[in-house]
């Protein structure tokens, strides 16, 4: 199916690793002109190098989203760059603000710094986004009071929260926030021409998948593979499917609701979890 995202201008954050990455690299296979944004400059530079063999034009910007001064550079700098912006993905989030999952292993989920800092990252990034986007994305889609073309927002949300974890309250909320977040921009940017849908993924291998099998390794005192055993034996034990989804499987569903082809398609969460959350009522 032809999803006519060719010469779209596509903005990806948290893009220098795992899913973000993944988008990045299916974008840029639709032909659209990909623009990517992490916080660290070298993996954000070695990702840029690395799509650029197959897609020259993609551009690479450093921004903190949790900065609204550098989300506001950012922005800035896609409309002096390509003049509008046709779609937003916010990938940048995750249940530590800059650490790794190790840190998040550790970590006292009853801490108010990092209650503070998952906040800020996945709530306070997604705003401070969407709404220093607005303008660029408004802008494009109106014309003389009629909406001749459409621009689209994807959150990537997560499972935690429509159901919480064991070691996570402070991403569940997080996450449950970002969710309806979604929905309400959804409502109040719809007449503009503004789609927004959120993404909910459930496990998938690959990305941080190994990442959180080491902290679990952690967590229970246990080698690396008897954590990654176990994980695959809860994980599916949890799904109606008998396997685990990749990082592709998301990927696709994001750039079909970035197209034109989802143009009817707003305010909606999708589950990407292989039926994980098929028993929440």
């Amino acid at each position: 199916m032809e999803l006519s995202l060719s010469g779209k201008v596509v903005l990806i954050t948290g893009a220098s690793r795992g899913l973000g990455k993944d988008i990045a690299v299916e974008f840029a296979e639709e032909r659209a002109t990909v623009v990517i944004c992490a916080r660290n400059i070298a993996n954000l530079e070695s990702i840029t190098r690395e799509i650029r063999v197959n897609d020259p034009h993609l551009a690479g910007i450093q921004c903190d989203v949790t900065n609204r001064k550098d989300v506001v550079s950012m922005m800035n700098k896609i409309r002096d760059d390509y003049g509008h912006l046709d779609v937003l993905v916010n990938n940048a989030g995750g249940p530590v603000k800059f650490g790794t999952y190790m840190e998040y292993a550790k970590a006292d989920p009853m801490s108010d710094e990092l209650w503070k800092d998952v906040w800020q990252l996945n709530v306070e990034g997604t705003r401070y986004c969407c709404e220093e986007a607005f303008p660029i994305l408004k802008g494009y889609c109106r014309e003389e009071g009629r909406s001749s073309r459409y621009s689209s927002i994807v959150n990537i949300c997560s499972l935690p929260a429509h159901q919480p974890g064991d070691h996570n309250p402070h991403y569940s909320v997080a996450k449950a926030a970002q969710l309806n977040y979604t929905k309400a921009i959804s409502r109040v940017w719809g007449r503009y021409g503004i789609r927004a849908n959120a993404v909910c993924p459930g496990s998938l291998m690959g990305g941080a998948w190994e990442t959180n099998i080491q902290a679990r390794a952690t967590r229970e005192s246990v080698s690396f593979e008897e954590a990654k055993r176990r994980t695959i034996e809860t994980d599916t034990a949890k799904l109606s499917l008998p396997y685990l989804g990749t990082l592709e499987d998301v990927a696709n569903l994001v750039v079909f609701l970035a197209s034109d082809r989802a143009r009817y398609i707003t305010g909606q969460c999708i589950d990407v979890d292989g039926g994980a959350c098929r028993a929440i009522s």
